[in-house]
């Protein structure tokens, strides 16, 4: 009996060192990526491809734990799945790290070692490296808080990072414009915890302006912000230069009005005057005696004043007389 416990030891002895010698770790990769780049508090997966480097014996293995170095993740252990518990002489089988998510933004993010049945591993798994990424902080602001009309100002974008990336920063504008030869975008090549700024010139509207900021990166992060400038002088709306046009019409109206007086006056100016020393309720003799021959007023009878009816009426009197006096002296 204790020669068959002694013989049973001796081959645990010799046989478990040549199992652990066997496997190795093949290939490391997180989402197919020796470093990967992902948003903060993302989930991901990691893969490790486990080879039995004996080539006439098969391998058992039961348990494969990737070990995680420093607190970055969200647990220090993730556990394997999905790999062949029996590995063929020379073959592989891949065990599957799911889960695994980051809580702290950081470019240089690893993993410690992965463990097979107790045995500790570190080829490949060292060289992987998470960069996990997040925009902590996007202000928008502008050199002044009150434009006049056609002036230019300044607004400038400060974005801080976690984790290393590139991002482009955007801003839209409303109601104002860039400043001609602007691009509305601006590219921004971040490390981690830095900060860094962008700026552009604005040509101020004709009212209150304002301003949108985006800021994008790989893995579809994003943030954005905002600013506002006023005008101190915005430009009048249509309803009020339609009240002005109609306070113009209506001093045209006054002018036109005004104007129609002179012209009435000036037109009245021209009309006969009565003689002053000939009153229009005094008739002399010779203008009652030609009423009496008319048998009407004389202002009635030639639709001319009185006075000037007079006058006229003299003048015909004169011409008839003196043509009376010419043919009595050619009988004569």
């Amino acid at each position: 009996m204790k020669k068959l416990i002694l013989i049973s030891v001796l081959m645990a002895i010799l046989i478990v060192p040549g199992v652990e010698a066997a496997l190795v770790v093949q290939d490391f990769k997180c989402k197919g990526e020796t470093t990967l780049t992902i948003e903060n508090n993302e989930q991901f997966y990691c893969q490790a491809v486990i080879l039995n480097n004996d080539p006439s014996s098969s391998v058992t293995t039961n348990e494969i734990v990737l070990d995680v170095s420093g607190n970055w993740a969200e647990s220090n252990t993730y556990s394997g799945s999905g790999f062949s518990s029996t590995i063929s002489a020379g073959g592989t089988t891949t065990a599957t790290f799911e889960g695994i998510r980051t809580i702290t933004p950081g470019n240089n993010h690893k993993f410690s070692d992965i463990d097979i049945d107790g045995t500790t591993h570190t080829e490949e798994v060292s060289s992987a490296k998470i960069n996990a990424i997040v925009i902590k902080t996007l202000t928008l602001s502008s050199s002044s808080s009150s434009v006049a009309t056609s002036s230019e100002f300044i607004v400038t974008a400060n974005i801080l990072s976690g984790g290393d990336f590139d991002a482009t920063l955007t801003l839209t504008p409303s109601n104002c414009e860039l400043k001609s030869g602007e691009s509305a975008s601006k590219s921004v090549s971040l490390a981690h915890n830095s900060e860094l700024s962008r700026s552009w010139t604005i040509t101020m509207g004709s009212s209150d302006c304002s301003l949108s900021l985006a800021a994008t990166g790989p893995s579809d992060i994003s943030l954005s912000d905002s600013a506002s400038v006023t005008n101190p002088s915005p430009s009048t709306d249509d309803s009020s230069a339609a009240g002005s046009t109609g306070s113009g019409a209506a001093a045209s109206g006054g002018a036109g009005a005004a104007l129609s007086s002179e012209e009435e006056t000036e037109s009245e100016s021209e009309l006969p005057k009565l003689e002053e020393t000939t009153p229009i309720s005094e008739k002399s003799t010779l203008e009652k005696e030609i009423e009496k021959i008319l048998g009407a007023p004389i202002g009635a009878f030639f639709g001319l004043g009185t006075t000037t009816t007079l006058a006229l009426f003299s003048v015909l009197v004169i011409v008839i007389i003196l043509i009376i006096a010419a043919k009595k002296r050619q009988r004569i």
